[in-house]
């Protein structure tokens, strides 16, 4: 099961992370120091693939896999071409 993609235009607003049951998401600072923006990442080893987080985002930031027997892109229904 592919596992989801984080875009870079992720605002880390953290929708994505408070829908994963799987705590497989979590925000990250650009710097290791904590400054700079927040950004979801993916924890690859935690995340099964369910894909709660494409609907969660409301900036469609995530893409990948399917959702619903439909494949995804950027974190809509919209079916590829």
């Amino acid at each position: 099961m592919p596992l989801p993609t984080i875009h870079n235009h992720c605002t880390g607003c953290g929708r994505c992370v408070a829908a994963c049951l799987f705590t497989a998401l979590s925000l990250e600072t650009e710097q290791p120091n904590g400054f700079g923006q927040k950004r979801a990442v993916i924890a690859e080893d935690r995340c099964t693939g369910c894909l709660a987080c494409l609907p969660a985002c409301p900036y469609q930031a995530i893409s990948g896999g399917t959702y619903g027997d439909v494949e995804c892109c950027m974190g809509s229904n919209r079916t590829k071409s």
